[in-house]
């Protein structure tokens, strides 16, 4: 009978996870891995800032007849800085790109804004038109925008 008996409770400890008293094997649990994240790191980041700068003159013309005339004759002298005082740079810089030629005033547009004052360049028989863009300055007054040769 301690043969049936050992037999019984060797089979009664094994079903309860242990080990019977014949046997030279064990079992052990083993925990679940443990899994990490790798580490994240915060990177700042840097923005660009634009910066819009609005042109203001420094001798703003009482009307934009007044203003384009002021242009058209500081550029004739070939006076820059005069230039650079009622008009954008981008107006001076496309006037200059031209050589000093003799204008003749046809009139100005009044009917929406800019304000185009229209030259005719009487040295060239081509008819080359020069429309000369003009709005009202930031502190009153108006100034040159823009210049288009023609």
């Amino acid at each position: 009978m301690t043969a049936t008996v050992a037999a019984a409770l060797g089979l009664a400890v094994a079903a309860c996870g242990g080990t019977s008293p014949s046997s030279s094997t064990t079992t052990t649990e083993r925990p679940a891995p443990v899994t990490s994240a790798p580490p994240t790191t915060t990177v700042p980041t840097t923005v660009g800032v634009t910066t819009t700068t609005t042109f203001s003159p420094t001798a703003p013309q009482p009307s934009a007849a007044a203003a384009a005339a002021a242009l058209v004759t500081d550029w004739g002298r070939q006076d820059r800085a005069g230039a650079e005082s009622v008009a954008s740079p981008a107006a001076v810089a496309a006037l200059f790109a031209v050589t000093g030629r003799a204008l003749q005033f046809r009139g100005c547009s009044d009917q929406s804004l800019p304000i185009t004052c229209t030259y005719a360049d009487r040295s060239s028989a081509t008819g080359v038109l020069y429309e000369v863009n003009a709005d009202p300055a930031p502190g009153g007054g108006w100034y040159v925008t823009s210049v288009q040769i023609e």
